[in-house]
């Protein structure tokens, strides 16, 4: 029983939408409607965006922050480079609040504001 109960909080907690506007860093979705105040999303190209791509390897889904609700639109701050996100693009929520896990491993490291190193990414924490 507690096998499903969590499954379905999980399901529950992802939504997923579509961009119809990208203005000044900020994308507006819709259809994001379990969607919640400074929840992490993930931009992820249109089909027809990634059936054009020539590399799938260096693809790098780009980042977001829910920081607007309303009844049919959800606005979503962009972690990156606005111009990679386009209309159509879908967006998933992935759950919880925005936060940046830290430890010993980041002592002396530059890292961006989602915690990820920039100084060197190869580098073993």
């Amino acid at each position: 029983m507690a096998k499903k109960e969590a499954k379905k909080i999980t399901l529950k907690a992802m939504s997923f939408g579509v961009v119809i506007r990208v203005k000044d860093g900020v994308a507006f979705a819709r259809d994001l409607s379990f969607a919640s105040f400074g929840e992490l999303a993930v931009f992820i190209p249109s089909p027809s965006r990634l059936n054009n791509l020539k590399n799938k390897e260096n693809l790098k889904y780009i980042s977001g922050m829910v920081v607007g609700i309303e009844e049919k639109l959800t606005s979503i701050v962009i972690f990156g480079n606005e111009r990679l996100v386009k209309v159509g693009d879908r967006i998933i929520t992935k759950g919880g609040v925005v936060s940046v896990m830290v430890g010993v491993g980041l002592l002396g490291r530059v890292i961006n504001p989602l915690g990820e190193p920039i100084d060197d990414p190869k580098k073993i924490n």
